[in-house]
């Protein structure tokens, strides 16, 4: 039988202190990360102020990204007369990549402007104030937002009325279609939803996909499909029969009685 090893005991207190320094060390490590980080937001903090807002005595207090998922931008600003400004909202992303949104924004909330610069200056001014802002998850799902876009776009692209879906030539208006002088009718223009007889809600899908690209932020055709069959609409393809000639459309469909707006 082997003798068991008997490890000095100042062997024991030397490996003890150096496996304590081992995670002083990595507890050293990990601060100076962070410290780095603190020296970066304050160096973008230091850029947006003398750059963009001490030049016309505005200053920079706070800023927000709200929601992790089409983030909405915030910024707390005072005025030249010390008044605080809270929350001026610079709207999504996709807005604060345009200088110009932005500096309507501030200008409309403190009655001063930020300077106009050139796009590659535009860029780290976006890039600073990410680095900046403070994030909060406003706890809206991907649902939510679809309801969102939904109600804005149909308040501006919605054929009036409710479409009686038993008649051919009503049917045909909303789909897209025009009676010429010649008799016939010809594919126009289409509305981008309407509100069915049956009480569903139908949509243009690509009319709906460029409203949001446009207005919102940038999402794919997939993904926003996804999003309205986490709504229950499913594909529909209407159709009349106008003229002596059937005329038709892809669209989505809600199931009935969906109001974007009113949560059901």
């Amino acid at each position: 039988m082997t003798a068991a090893t008997v490890i000095p005991e100042e062997e024991v207190e030397r490996l003890r202190k150096a496996q304590n320094g081992a995670r002083d060390d990595r507890w050293k490590d990990e601060n100076a990360d962070s410290d780095a980080d603190v020296r970066d937001r304050e160096r973008a903090r230091a850029f947006l102020d003398e750059q963009f807002f001490a030049p016309k005595n505005l200053k920079l207090e706070g800023a927000l990204r709200l929601g992790r998922r089409q983030t909405r931008w915030f910024v707390d600003v005072r005025d030249p007369s010390g008044a605080l400004h809270e929350k001026v909202s610079l709207g999504r992303t996709c807005d604060v990549r345009v200088q110009e949104r932005v500096r309507d924004a501030i200008q409309e909330a403190t009655g001063e402007s930020i300077p106009r610069v050139k796009t590659p200056k535009w860029d780290k001014f976006r890039d600073a104030l990410y680095a900046v802002s403070a994030v909060e998850d406003h706890g809206a799902t991907g649902a939510d937002e679809a309801r969102e876009w939904i109600a804005e776009f149909g308040r501006g692209d919605m054929l009036g009325g409710v479409v009686d879906l038993g008649d051919p030539e009503a049917l045909a208006v909303a789909l897209g279609y025009e009676h010429w002088n010649d008799g016939d009718w010809h594919r126009g223009r289409p509305r981008g939803c309407f509100r069915g007889s049956d009480g569903c809600l139908y949509l243009h899908l690509t009319a709906l996909l460029k409203y949001v690209t446009r207005e919102h932020a940038r999402t794919t055709r997939g993904d926003l499909l996804a999003l309205l069959r986490g709504l229950d609409f499913e594909p529909a393809q209407p159709s009349a029969r106008v003229g002596g000639k059937v005329v038709k459309a892809r669209l989505w469909k809600s199931p009935a009685g969906f109001d974007p707006e009113g949560g059901s």
